[in-house]
């Protein structure tokens, strides 16, 4: 394990000082961990694992540098937005859904896209108001939602592309996230977005991700969450809850059939829907479901390779935007090592071209939560408190 992880620092395009800087830390942390004499087995695998985990943490995130990078990503969002004001980029349709690779090249604006990019720059907004090009790229893709709500009230679009129906959970749950962040009226596209919700839900409490399958846990996390936007009570939602905290593993996560892998990590949606409905009722299980997920997110960071680049994350940069970000809606320390090693391995794939390619709004959503501390759920869910 320790030579995988001084061999990845060599062959990585870091500067040569901070290579040495990270094996030092390596060589440190193998000589602490065989100090501590820990018990044989699989126990012992894991303690040096952490102790290289530890010893990958950095003195500090270059601020300056993560303001620019995704300053950068923003405005690469904006010149990506298509003449209609969605936004989509190339999926080959000829691989499985969970196989699916993209591009930035042009395709038809997708829910899926035009929401997740929407919702960056509605976060960025916050942040940085006062961009006339950011707010009018946010209030396009608001309309562009709008305009292509599906007459059974949905949204779909990307399982359009390997011929399944074409409205669906998980992209109408998004697609009424954004809306109700960037325009919470109560009107009739949200209750007929509601009605169609309503019909996925299976009689087990969950949510399918369309009519006639299985439960999953994005779907039922994302029907949980975003009724939490709107003065309406989502039918079912209680029943919802219970399917998640019934259905978390005992690791701390939740997953979803290998049909559906890939993108952002169901365990995010999951934190956040039992992290409302714990602010909502005290339910302490709630609580107890999110100390899980805290503590899998903190056991599955490690040492990542991304071609010539090598740093400490989550595997894919979705998953360790998306970790980032559960991880400081719950009240992780801006400096622990956790979200330093992640918000360092997210700015290290950053590229000056075309920032983090159809990951971007992935990215900025994860970096945003970073920088504006009023972007985190636990801020957001106060000052809902204090206004109701």
């Amino acid at each position: 394990m320790s030579i995988k992880a001084i061999r990845g620092i060599l062959h990585s395009d870091l500067a040569p000082t901070r290579k040495l800087e990270l094996i030092g830390n390596v060589v440190d942390a193998v000589s602490r961990f065989l100090q501590e004499a820990p018990a044989p087995g699989e126990r012992c695998a894991q303690a040096l694992q952490d102790s290289l985990t530890r010893a990958g943490a950095i003195a500090g995130v270059d601020r300056g540098r993560v303001v620019a990078a995704v300053t950068q990503g923003v405005k690469w969002l904006v010149r990506s937005a298509h003449p209609d004001g969605g936004w989509g980029w190339k999926v080959d349709e000829r691989a499985p859904f969970s196989k699916w690779t993209r591009s930035p090249g042009q395709s038809p604006a997708l829910p899926w896209d035009t929401a997740i990019v929407t919702l960056a720059l509605h976060q960025w907004n916050r942040f940085q108001p006062g961009e006339p090009s950011v707010a009018g790229a946010m209030e396009r893709g608001r309309q562009w939602l709008l305009a292509h709500q599906n007459s059974d009230g949905g949204w779909g679009g990307l399982l359009r592309l390997r011929r399944a129906s074409l409205s669906n959970a998980i992209e109408t749950g998004l697609a009424l996230w954004v809306l109700g962040q960037t325009d919470p009226a109560e009107d009739a596209a949200t209750k007929r977005a509601f009605e169609f919700l309503a019909s996925l839900q299976n009689r087990d409490g969950g949510w399918a991700l369309e009519a006639g399958q299985r439960s999953d846990a994005k779907s039922s996390a994302i029907a949980v969450a975003v009724g939490s936007l709107y003065p309406m009570e989502v039918r079912g939602r209680a029943t919802g809850v219970e399917w998640l905290l019934e259905n978390q593993r005992p690791e701390g996560n939740w997953v979803i059939p290998a049909r559906l892998a890939g993108g952002i990590d169901p365990t995010f949606y999951a934190m956040g829907a039992l992290q409302i409905e714990y602010h909502g009722t005290g339910d302490l299980r709630a609580s107890q479901a999110i100390a899980r997920a805290l503590r899998w997110y903190r056991d599955t960071a490690g040492l990542v390779h991304r071609g010539r680049k090598v740093g400490w994350g989550w595997a894919t940069l979705e998953s360790t935007a998306s970790a980032v970000a559960s991880l400081l809606n719950c009240g992780e320390p801006d400096d622990s090592p956790d979200i330093e090693k992640g918000v360092e391995w997210i700015v290290t794939r950053h590229h000056a071209r075309d920032a983090w390619s159809w990951d971007t709004s992935v990215a900025v959503i994860g970096l945003i939560r970073y920088l504006d501390p009023e972007s985190r759920l636990a801020a957001v869910l106060r000052r809902r408190a204090r206004t109701s």
